[in-house]
């Protein structure tokens, strides 16, 4: 099997492998958030899912894109509180990519549902 190269930002079809619960269960569209040095040296990605269902476009952890700035064929809302780590294996296609203002309301997204302080400095703490 021929693995693509894989950028931040990127939008891939992932198959589903086995789910619980509230996890999400169906091939979908992800955006690759995982950093690219990861991704040229991992064999697995971390990615947040995306639904073409837009009725809680107003949640503070959801990022809404068109399709006009991503290449999808309808608009999506990105869910941030939907990451998971998968294997680059199960990506199918790409299909678009989210442009990088989109990509900064995802970080802050991110920050929120992960429940991280925001306002933290840019450099990392010692310790």
């Amino acid at each position: 099997m021929t693995i693509v190269p894989v950028s931040r930002g990127d939008i891939f079809f992932v198959v589903e492998a086995r789910t619980e619960g509230g996890e999400i269960t169906k091939t979908r569209p992800w955006v690759i958030v995982q950093n690219d040095i990861a991704n040229m040296n991992s064999d697995t990605v971390i990615c947040v899912a995306i639904t073409s269902s837009i009725k809680h476009r107003d949640h503070p952890i959801n990022v809404l894109v068109t399709a006009t700035e991503t290449g999808m064929k309808e608009d999506g809302l990105i869910l941030c509180n939907q990451i998971r780590t998968v294997a680059k294996g199960r990506l199918l296609n790409c299909i678009g990519k989210v442009p990088p203002n989109k990509m900064e309301l995802v970080d802050w997204a991110l920050l929120k549902s992960l429940d991280i302080d925001y306002t933290y400095n840019a450099v990392p703490p010692k310790g």
